[in-house]
């Protein structure tokens, strides 16, 4: 998926999450993006949520064939973002054409996974 696509996708995950999890006067959330292969990973980690109890919302594209093509969850304080310490923070290696991924990104360091994140939540 093009790079402006992962990144209009990820937005209609969060929009739909905010909608669904937040109330009005809730502090605006940390925003983390995780990345996985495909969509049957990204099915994946939807089933772990799941039987985790992590609400969250699966977004579904329409112009791909209702595609499941990102993934939002309830605000996650440190006690239970655990759960996504398995799945790598996406970075910019990521959102580059493959041609520039290779010779850009080859040597970069790879980014903290989304469960090893040092912030603290209200």
């Amino acid at each position: 998926m093009p790079a402006t696509q992962i990144a209009v996708q990820a937005a209609h995950a969060a929009i739909e999450a905010a909608r669904q999890f937040l109330p009005e006067d809730h502090p605006h959330p940390h925003l983390v993006l995780c990345r996985v292969s495909n969509e049957r990973d990204l099915l994946a980690v939807a089933d772990r949520l799941d039987r985790t109890g992590i609400r969250f919302t699966l977004f579904r594209e329409p112009d791909r064939n209702d595609e499941a093509t990102a993934l939002a969850t309830e605000p996650l304080g440190p006690e239970r973002r655990g759960v996504l310490a398995r799945y790598p923070c996406l970075t910019r290696c990521d959102l580059v054409s493959a041609s520039e991924a290779q010779s850009q990104c080859d040597s970069a360091p790879r980014s903290e996974s989304a469960g090893g994140l040092k912030e603290d939540f209200p």
